[in-house]
């Protein structure tokens, strides 16, 4: 039996799944590609999303993941990640996209 749930009001999910939307409000290259939502143990999380290329011109995705913004409430500055995602492969070709 699956739990469903809400997530940031957008949709019916699953436990545990997550949801993108082509971002409309992009207006500069900085600007994620898409947006959405995800729930991980019950917790609701933003993801944005960007489409890029590897140095040999592959495609690729780089994210990120944090607490929703809540009206009112000042941003928070975004963390630097400990790790950069194109530190963990030594070699693309492996990826099946």
């Amino acid at each position: 039996m699956s739990q469903e749930i809400k997530i940031n009001g957008l949709q019916q999910q699953r436990l545990n799944t997550g949801i993108f939307f082509k971002n409309a409000r992009k207006e500069q290259e900085n600007h994620p590609d898409f947006k959405g939502a995800m729930n991980c143990e019950g917790k609701d999380f933003e993801i944005s999303l960007w489409i890029k290329k590897t140095s040999k011109g592959d495609a690729m995705f780089t994210f990120t993941i944090k607490e929703p913004w809540v009206k009112g409430q000042s941003a928070k500055p975004a963390e630097k990640p400990v790790v950069k995602a194109s530190d963990m492969f030594d070699d693309h070709d492996d990826i099946a996209f």
